[in-house]
């Protein structure tokens, strides 16, 4: 995904398709002349049998509009017609000299959603069982015009009516297909394309996609049609019927062996060519590079000496280099090649070079021509340490063509892991060193390969392999020009004919000869993207830094565009480590910043190995998830939707995500043995389509495989369409029987996801070409506009009723959208009306009229029912929008005369206000003209819903007999505290409130106890908690400081009959003991730990009541016990 649709995505669901197919529908604008025509089509003419489908999108029901028709006259015609809208009545007419149709009643299909819909008759039947129709594959209860069930044996032969869709219908037809028998409910498919090998597709008629926006291509290729006042929308809203990926791998070998048919590349929409590695540094690698050869000192040849195209080489400064990636990997150094060629020697030059990849001494894989008396040649193979072969008496004579070659397998025991041929004769070899080892592999060096350094002679039919290849194939290799018809030759990653005079040393063997192959497959194709896939080689330390990455990225960009590729996969299994994976997302953003948007990017994940960052998951394109392999356990249907579920959990949107599916087997032993389902056929061509495991003999050995049969893999591609995911990727072409087999898994696979790749409608020929009309355009003068103007029809008019489309000369002053002008800004422009032709008609010759804007001066409406709701510090301000031609862009809202904000939405909250206080706010509309409303006021008091805080301190002191002044500390409030209230009992004292912190009232007489609390009062009469409550009794007083909590207070459960006052208590507290037993009395005072620290013993005889002493003793808890008799009671005391 290319960053610059980055933000779109995020907003919207919709997806970007690239190359592929597009589902598109005619869309009709509800008018007689706005139709798509076929011509006659005469399998509808006379006959008994036929069924018409197609999905339909209602925007408005049109009474007596039609889906399609074929029309000569009332009593001659097949159409289905749309009839009353108050019942849902839908016609189906098929008259034949008489009026007669079924209907429906309150059919289920509804305004504003598409459905499927099928008409199919077979006028031989009985009554009631001429026609069925479907909806959304459901049969729907007919009615009769005759009452009789009865429809005519055949359609009408009339043979000039027209087949026509959407006449007066105003809605979208998409998918439309005339069959040549009755359908029956089993044979729809609702959900999913035709392509040729579905088993009914010779039974269609005609076939309209309406995919195409050239034309409207019949994919039988006999009724072409045309669009009337109608047009091609892209479809996006139908959930049932989409277009879905169907991807997968292609790797030369396979494809160069024939394993890789034509038809099978054509029923996928997205090929991913895998012919690239990665080195360290982010450079790519390619197993078959262009090694296009510069010469130096050298030169073509037509002929010479018996063979024709050669090279020659003219001794001292003479080379042909191909660059620099043939005898390495993308990490490593060879451990396996062929090197072939003929040979003419025209002088023997000592240390002259076949072949020449060197570094230095010590790391250089040659050729070299070595002493001339003995014509030996020696072979240099040194990864580190000087080593090489010779081949002393080689028998290459000058003046005559030899052919040599060399075979490396560093695997291979000793003397044996080199053989340098002659003529196709093994010669004997003497190594440098007596254990007859050379390196297991070659040098890892990216230096040149050249050939003929220095050489005097001639050069032919020169190839390197990349793997050691036997005698029999040096020999084929001599004998014969080379033929790619083996896995063994299709390894072959270099090859030079020397056969063009233009460019002689042009390599045959490379990655874009395949390219260009697949190329031309896909040349009169549309629907399809051809992409390169990056796999393998050093990926894992080029990801670790951004100089890497950033040069990887640009060199694959280079390669797209150099190629034409439509973008990039990446497959490099597997990130493991919190820090791979974040090297992993790195390089995908690096890959994303320098990709072009028409670029597709995907990578390929497994369930195991996905752990790519968010901003990663929104660069791509799509995510391809190998749900397979390597081990069995992945293969069954059930981990298959698990893994679904995963990977969207994780966090992979739907639309993005695309399953993979085996296309071969893993051995269910756990050895990580796999083999082709190819393979699997070709051993059992009976193979049961529900089998998912198969026990075959592959290369001597029986294993027993798990794989997915063409069972499993339609119910995970239903299961993928069930899910909503973007679509399916499979490993891979190779692996599968060829399409045209009953038992290939793609074609199982298109059977519920279609590729929809299609001929290029400029491709297909009508089988009848129409008369071509001329036709002319009446274009009226076009008044004035102003800046503000909406968007106007240009009313150009086509003679032959084809839509007129207009350009603009000045984008500045005026665009075209959808077919009308929009005024974008003052000045002057040309606006030009066209009308381009169809099959029927030539290209209109264009006319131009002038468009003169002037700018806006008109100012928005004023805001209206401009309100607030206030809170003590805040007004939440909302107002009514203004309204303005050119559209309104924001409000200004201000506080009094200053400006707080330009706000788009129709509210602003005010803060930082004081509570009760009066404000003016002002709100004014503002138009993109700059143009400002009317003002609209609103002046707002805040209210004051803050209380006071609570009196703190309140005490008492007594005065005169039977008096007592109570005394606080004030409250303070956010804007004042208006006065006092002072409740005796919970009942109020004073009747007008007090302004002092004081009052004095009347204190207790005899057992009564007074308890005061004092509450504070603001202006707008918020009320504050109560004060600390002061007690008051004859004689005694208690306080409770504010500040001890209620849970302090709790005493025994018999309150009466043992007190403490005051409590809590300082220096000292009174005693009180009142239970009715009388006599001896013990009174003890215990710590937290209950321990005794004071006792006083008495006798009780009534109400007993005792000063405490409490000097000297810490603050804390402590309990007071008293005992008399038979009583005994504990209460809690709290020392301050």
């Amino acid at each position: 995904m290319k960053r610059v649709f980055t933000l779109l995505l995020l907003l919207s669901a919709a997806v970007v398709s690239y190359g592929q197919a597009t589902n598109r529908a005619a869309a009709f604008a509800g008018t007689a002349t706005s139709t798509a025509s076929f011509g006659n089509v005469q399998e509808l003419n006379g006959v008994s049998q036929f069924t018409f489908e197609a999905w339909v999108y209602i925007d408005q029901w049109n009474e007596n509009s039609y889906v399609f028709s074929k029309i000569g006259s009332t009593t001659n015609r097949i159409d289905l017609q749309l009839g009353t809208a108050a019942n849902k009545r839908l016609y189906f007419h098929v008259a034949n000299n008489a009026n007669m149709y079924a209907a429906a009643d309150n059919s289920p299909i509804t305004v504003g959603k598409w459905h499927h819909i099928a008409m199919a008759y077979d006028g031989s039947q009985s009554a009631y069982n001429k026609i069925q129709v479907f909806l959304d594959g459901a049969p729907l209860k007919l009615w009769y015009s005759g009452g009789n069930g009865m429809l005519p044996a055949t359609t009408p032969t009339t043979t000039t009516a027209p087949f026509e869709l959407g006449k007066n219908f105003a809605g979208k037809i998409d998918e439309v297909r005339l069959w040549n028998f009755k359908l029956n409910a089993a044979d729809l498919e609702l959900r999913n394309t035709l392509n040729p090998q579905h088993a009914l597709f010779p039974n269609l008629i005609a076939y309209w996609k309406l995919d195409q926006a050239a034309r409207l291509v019949d994919e039988k290729a006999t009724y072409p049609g045309v669009l009337n006042s109608a047009t091609l929308v892209t479809v996006l809203d139908n959930p049932v019927f989409k277009y879905r990926l169907v991807s997968s791998y292609i790797r030369s070998n396979f494809y160069e062996t024939g394993r890789i048919g034509e038809a099978a590349v054509l029923n996928n929409n997205d090929i991913i060519y895998l012919a690239a590695n990665v080195y360290a540094n982010g450079d790519l690698f390619f197993e078959y590079p262009e090694n296009h050869g510069v010469l130096q000192n050298a030169s073509h040849l037509s002929s010479f000496s018996g063979r024709n195209g050669v090279l020659d080489f003219v001794g001292g400064g003479a080379s042909m280099n191909t660059g620099k990636d043939l005898l390495n990997k993308a990490n490593g150094g060879v451990s396996t090649f062929t090197f072939a060629t003929w040979v003419y020697v025209d002088q023997w030059v000592p240390g002259s070079y076949l072949f020449r990849k060197q570094e230095s001494a010590l790391k250089t894989i040659d050729l070299q021509l070595g002493e001339a008396s003995t014509s030996t040649l020696v072979l240099h193979l040194a990864n580190g340490a000087d080593n090489y072969v010779s081949v002393p008496s080689s028998g290459l004579a000058p003046g005559q063509w030899h052919h040599v070659a060399v075979t490396y397998n560093g695997n291979g025991a000793a003397f044996q892991q080199v053989k340098v041929y002659v003529n196709g004769v093994s010669k004997a070899l003497t190594f440098k060193n007596a254990d007859g080892l050379l390196p297991r592999t070659g040098p890892f060096i990216r230096s040149d390969f050249e050939l003929g350094v220095n050489f005097d002679g001639k050069l032919d039919e020169t190839s390197l392999n990349l793997l050691s290849l036997s005698a029999n194939e040096v020999v084929n290799l001599k004998n014969n020009p080379l033929v790619v018809n083996s896995w063994n030759m299709s390894k072959t990653n270099a090859y030079w004919k020397y056969d063009e005079a233009t460019q002689p040393g042009k390599d045959s063997r490379t990655w874009v000869e395949v390219l260009d192959k697949l190329k031309t497959t896909f040349q009169d194709k549309t629907g399809a993207t051809l992409r390169l896939g990056v796999t393998g080689g050093d990926w894992r330390i080029f990801m670790k830094t951004d100089a890497a990455r950033r040069n990887f990225a640009s060199k694959v960009n280079a390669v797209l565009q150099a190629k034409g590729l439509d973008g990039i996969d990446f497959d490099f299994e597997w990130a493991e480590t919190t820090q791979e994976w974040a090297d992993y997302s790195a390089t995908m953003l690096a890959m994303n910043d320098v990709l072009p948007a028409a670029s597709m990017f995907t990578v390929s994940l497994h369930p195991v190995y996905y752990k790519i960052s968010a901003a990663a998951i929104a660069a791509a394109d799509y995510i391809s998830i190998q749900s397979y392999g390597p081990r069995p356990n992945r293969f069954p249907y059930d981990q298959f939707v698990a893994d679904i579920n995963s990977m969207v959990a994780y966090g992979y949107p739907r639309h993005k995500l695309v399953m993979g599916l085996p296309f071969y087997g893993a051995s269910i032993d756990n050895t990580l043995n796999t083999a082709a389902y190819f393979d699997f056929v070709k051993a059992v061509p009976t193979l049961n389509p529900a089998s998912d495991t198969i026990t075959v003999t592959l290369g001597g050995t029986t294993r027993t495989y798990a794989y997915n049969g063409q069972n499993t893999i339609i119910k995970k591609a239903q299961h993928v369409r069930t899910q909503d995911l973007a679509g399916l990727m499979y490993w891979d072409l190779a692996t599968d029987v060829e399409y045209g087999n009953q038992l290939s898994l793609l074609r199982a696979l298109n059977t519920v996801v279609n590729a929809n790749v299609a001929t290029k409608a400029d491709q297909l020929q009508s089988p009848q070409a129409p008369m071509v009309s001329a036709q002319t355009i009446e274009f009226a003068p076009l008044p004035e506009k102003q800046l503000d103007d909406p968007g106007f029809e240009a009313g150009a008019t086509a003679s032959s009723g084809l839509p007129v489309t207009y350009t603009s000369s000045n984008p500045e002053v005026a665009s075209i959208l959808e077919g009308k002008i929009q005024v974008i800004g003052p000045g002057t422009t040309v606006i030009t009306a066209l009308q381009e032709g169809n099959l029927f008609y030539s290209a209109a010759e264009p006319v131009t009229q002038t468009l003169v804007v002037v700018p806006d001066t008109t100012p928005p409406t004023a805001p209206t029912n401009l309100s607030a709701t206030a809170t003590d510090f805040t007004a939440a301000l909302i107002w009514s929008p203004s309204t303005d031609r050119m559209g309104v862009i924001g409000y200004q809202v201000f506080q009094g005369e200053r400006l707080l904000e330009l706000v788009q939405e129709t509210g602003f909250v005010v803060t930082d206000l004081q509570a009760a206080q009066k404000y003016r706010f002002t709100v004014i509309a503002i138009d993109k003209a700059g143009n400002a409303s009317l003002p609209a006021t609103l002046e707002v008091t805040t209210p004051d819903t803050q209380a006071p805080t609570a009196p703190a301190a309140l005490t008492g002191v007594r005065t005169t007999k039977h008096r007592i002044n109570l005394t606080w500390q004030p409250a303070s409030d956010n804007v004042a505290v208006l006065g006092y209230q002072v409740y005796l009992n919970n009942v109020m004292l004073n009747v007008n409130l007090i302004a002092q912190t004081s009052y004095e009232t009347e204190r207790p007489i005899g057992n009564d106890i007074y308890e005061f609390v004092v509450k504070a009062v603001d202006a707008a009469q918020n009320l504050s908690a109560p004060s600390n409550s002061y007690r008051e009794m004859n004689g005694n007083r208690e306080e409770t400081p504010a500040t001890i909590s209620a849970s302090l207070l709790s005493v025994a459960s018999d309150e009466k009959a043992v007190r403490v006052a005051p409590n809590p208590a300082s220096g000292h507290t009174r005693v009180t003991v009142t239970c009715k037993d009388e006599g001896a009395l013990s009174i003890v005072l215990l710590n937290s730990t209950r321990t005794v620290i004071k006792s006083i013993k008495s006798y009780k005889k009534g109400t007993f009541e005792k000063d405490l002493s409490l000097e000297g003793l810490p603050a804390g808890m402590y309990y007071v016990r008293a005992t008399v008799g038979t009583f005994s009671q504990t209460v809690k005391l709290y020392i301050q």
